[in-house]
């Protein structure tokens, strides 16, 4: 059984859509299957993987949208191959392909997100999803959702009504190297924060493609705090960065806000054990379920999400976080200072996080869960 993943976002692009198939490929490589990752060749590198990935030239590159005709020579040796939508550019080829010489083989699709936007890109958007959407969707021997709540919200709740059987739950998960640890005072100081101040972190894409994280939403709500023994510090890189900088001038707090950059996967587990509060507040349905939380919770923190579906159903309410209306910042902001001042409150609902993450999400489970559909198809 020879297995391909087909994905325009891959390591060492920082971003969750990547590293679902990343994570995916590897547990089935560690179970002793043949699996390739099939991505496009972009400017920021390859990745150093166990498993094969085949990196594609672009004939035309927008973004991190790319056409990959030659895609579908390379199927042909696969029996499995795995669509990791919205996959621009590269989606219609693999149709082509599971309708020419890919009929005989199983195609799956794993539907990460809606496609939302403004100006031009949303029209592209909004294009794309008119022509080729469903068109991809019927293709497919099965749909793979990270939740069923934000299927039933998504932009296409109404295929999922009519088309149930074909859907099937497959969550993200954690690696182990996502434990509560100690503060790493050294690595605070690299970067000229304060070891005895809290910590709120935010980790994520700082581009404008990423905008519905919501990191303009945070810095709006700290400043609204209260209280003084903070810092906030954005772990992410993207175009968008002298914005916020900008943002956290125009508020007075620019002397509390810290932009650290990229951070190595190595080093990554330590700004969450450094961390006291993760929160990323998104808003809109961009955001299907995200893998930051189920990491900051995996490392012992609080987190405050918002109540989109699938993130709400992954962040529990008052147990292992808050969650609080979208575009809310004096909801976030009191979320912060509750517990901010709560010492009691805010090591109850880390230590609580951490077992529920280490129970419910670890890509080693996953794995189980995606070879077991595999093996029944």
């Amino acid at each position: 059984m020879k297995i391909a993943h087909i994905t325009t976002v891959f390591p060492p692009y920082k971003g969750g859509m990547g590293q679902v198939p990343f994570h995916l490929a590897q547990e089935l490589h560690r179970r002793g299957k043949s699996v390739s990752v099939l991505t496009p060749l972009y400017a920021h590198g390859t990745a150093d993987c166990d498993f094969d990935v085949q990196y594609m030239r672009p004939v035309l590159r927008w973004g991190l949208a790319a056409l990959c005709p030659q895609v579908i020579w390379k199927l042909k040796s696969y029996d499995i191959v795995h669509l990791h939508y919205p996959a621009y550019g590269m989606a219609v080829f693999v149709w082509l392909w599971k309708k020419t010489i890919g009929r005989k083989k199983k195609l799956f699709v794993y539907y990460h997100m809606d496609n939302i936007a403004s100006g031009m890109l949303g029209r592209v958007f909004s294009l794309y999803a008119v022509f080729f959407r469903e068109m991809i969707l019927r293709a497919a021997d099965a749909v793979q959702v990270s939740t069923i709540d934000y299927i039933e919200h998504s932009q296409i709740a109404a295929y999922y009504t009519q088309h149930k059987q074909q859907f099937g739950v497959v969550p993200f998960g954690v690696t182990e190297d996502f434990v509560p640890g100690k503060k790493d005072a050294k690595l605070l100081l690299q970067h000229g924060i304060d070891v005895e101040k809290k910590i709120i972190l935010f980790v994520g894409a700082l581009g404008k493609a990423a905008y519905f994280k919501g990191p303009a939403i945070l810095i709006q709500a700290c400043a609204e705090l209260t209280t003084h023994d903070w810092q906030l510090v954005f772990v992410g890189r993207g175009d968008m960065i002298e914005h916020y900088k900008q943002e956290a001038q125009n508020h007075g707090i620019a002397n509390s806000v810290f932009f650290v950059g990229w951070q190595a996967d190595a080093v990554l587990p330590q700004w969450y054990q450094a961390a006291d509060i993760f929160c990323m507040p998104s808003i809109n349905s961009s955001e299907s379920f995200g893998i930051v939380y189920i990491e900051a919770m995996a490392c012992g923190i609080p987190v405050i999400g918002t109540a989109l579906p699938g993130v709400r159903e992954v962040i529990k309410n008052n147990e292992t976080g808050f969650v609080v209306e979208p575009g809310d910042v004096l909801a976030v902001s009191a979320c912060l200072d509750n517990l901010l001042a709560d010492d009691l409150l805010r090591n109850r609902i880390g230590d609580q996080a951490a077992e529920y993450a280490a129970s419910t999400y670890t890509w080693a489970k996953v794995g189980d869960v995606l070879l077991r559909i595999y093996q029944q198809a």
